[in-house]
């Protein structure tokens, strides 16, 4: 009679659907798949770029939002985190004289499509060195909503080695290029229209936005047929606000957007101090609105 019943649901497609999300991964690779198409990807092989990064990073069924090593600057990785300066060494630009190097320490793939990826970094200024700065990092994603949203949480806790260490960035008062670094997001050059949102608001005008205070940030804008953004927000435990660096240039075409938290001065770190940074990254439908940045702001400064 079982068998029957089975037979008879599967003649008529009443059968149970294959899952909506589907995991992949291979070594140092975690990627979320709906029905074939990557949702998001992380990448730690060190064959691939200088730094652990996200892209593609995308709403399930969309084309990425984000954009990788572009030619205007090949070192931009989608989503991910760099220093500029450790004690005036550079760790941004190709090529890189300060060295970045990791250890993939758990990759943990659940059963609702939430992940946590866990690693051990070393900063050197040159090979063979000594470390003067280590970090664990854990990045925890959520599952995808019903409308295709999800977040991912940026734990790192730094510790400094044995001297005296200055982070900071390429002064925004001597070129109009400065004041970046840290947590940033390139966006894929097919995106148009874009738009910008601020918490709390702003008044915004021109294509490059170096200097803008505030809690969150919402970086939105169309590619192909989907129109999605993706929010960075600063959590108000992190040691100083950070003004967000945000570039919209559609002549190149350059969208950028980083938590700059070094635009204001640099960080002083006295030997073996510690150092925690929290971020929340939301990729979702639409725009969000200084209102809806504001809500997620007081969401985000609730969690443990």
């Amino acid at each position: 009679m079982r068998i029957l019943i089975l037979l008879t649901l599967l003649l008529c497609g009443c059968a149970s659907p294959a899952p909506l999300f589907t995991w992949k991964q291979d070594g140092s690779h975690l990627e979320l798949e709906q029905q074939g198409r990557t949702v998001w990807r992380f990448n730690a092989d060190p064959a691939d770029a200088n730094k652990p990064y996200f892209h593609p990073v995308a709403l399930p069924g969309g084309d990425s939002l984000t954009g990788f090593r572009p030619k205007d600057h090949p070192w931009h990785y989608g989503l991910w985190f760099s220093w500029k300066y450790l004690n005036g060494v550079n760790y941004w630009e190709l090529p890189v004289k300060g060295l970045t190097s990791w250890r993939l320490l758990k990759i943990e793939r659940r059963p609702d499509f939430s992940a946590r990826i866990e690693l051990a970094l070393d900063y050197r200024p040159s090979p063979g060195a000594e470390v003067v700065l280590s970090e664990q990092r854990r990045i925890d994603i959520s599952p995808p909503a019903a409308d295709g949203s999800y977040t991912l949480d940026w734990t790192l806790d730094f510790h400094a080695g044995g001297q005296d260490l200055e982070c900071s960035c390429t002064p925004l008062s001597q070129a109009h290029w400065g004041g970046y670094a840290g947590l940033s997001a390139r966006f894929s050059q097919e995106l148009t229209e874009a738009e910008v949102h601020l918490h709390p608001r702003q008044l915004l005008s021109g294509d490059a936005f170096h200097h803008c205070p505030g809690q969150a940030a919402d970086f939105s804008g169309r590619v192909a047929a989907t129109r999605a953004g993706l929010a960075m927000i600063d959590h108000p435990g992190n040691p100083r606000r950070c003004p967000w660096y945000i570039i919209t240039d559609p002549k190149q075409p350059f969208w950028f957007l980083n938590a700059a938290l070094l635009q204001d001065q640099p960080l002083h770190l006295r030997p073996g101090e510690k150092l925690r940074l929290r971020y929340r990254v939301a990729v979702h439908p639409g725009a969000w609105d200084e209102s809806r940045l504001e809500a997620e702001s007081t969401a985000f400064a609730r969690t443990k």
